[in-house]
């Protein structure tokens, strides 16, 4: 009788190590999805800098979603440090040029979902614009106002600033 309350144990004992590792390789698994992910921010496209008045300009990474360019600008995608924020359509990621000075030069837009109709409005409004010249804590904290006509899209874009900013500047 003892010896078979033995065995019991040993097999019910051998059962949760095997779960518990289970479990443990699943965690793992799952944290490498996640930072796989995270670690994906394509650099900015072409178009975006030249939006950000960088054309011809090549560059280079300097971390997840962080790129540097020969003349001492950083340009950061909101993607690496803001996910949580969404337009009408979805996200609004940003890329952020900040000059060697620290100071914002640009912001362009990422590829969106948006409303056709409604983000035209905010890009040719003068929202992208609105934080040139601020270093990243002064546009963290500036107060903009949202494009009428497209409030829930320009309101993204305002708060994507402010939290990538924040993030940032830390």
């Amino acid at each position: 009788m003892r010896h078979a309350i033995h065995t019991l144990l040993y097999i019910y004992m051998t059962k949760v190590t095997i779960l518990s590792l289970l479990l443990a390789i699943a965690t793992v698994s799952a944290s490498a999805q996640t930072d796989r992910k995270k670690n994906s921010v394509a650099p900015p496209a072409k178009r975006v800098l030249k939006s950000l008045g960088l054309a011809g300009k090549t560059p280079t990474a300097a971390g997840n979603g962080i790129w540097s360019v020969a003349d001492g600008t950083t340009i950061y995608a909101s993607e690496a440090f803001c996910n949580d924020v969404n337009g009408f359509g979805g996200p609004t990621p940003l890329f952020i040029a900040i000059a060697k000075s620290g100071k914002i030069s640009a912001v362009a837009p990422g590829d969106n979902n948006e409303t056709p109709d409604n983000w035209s409005k905010v890009v040719h409004s003068k929202l992208f614009k609105s934080w040139n010249s601020m270093t990243a804590k002064q546009a963290a904290a500036a107060k903009v106002d949202a494009v009428t006509g497209a409030t829930y899209s320009s309101t993204a874009v305002i708060q994507t600033i402010k939290a990538t900013l924040k993030k940032i500047d830390q």
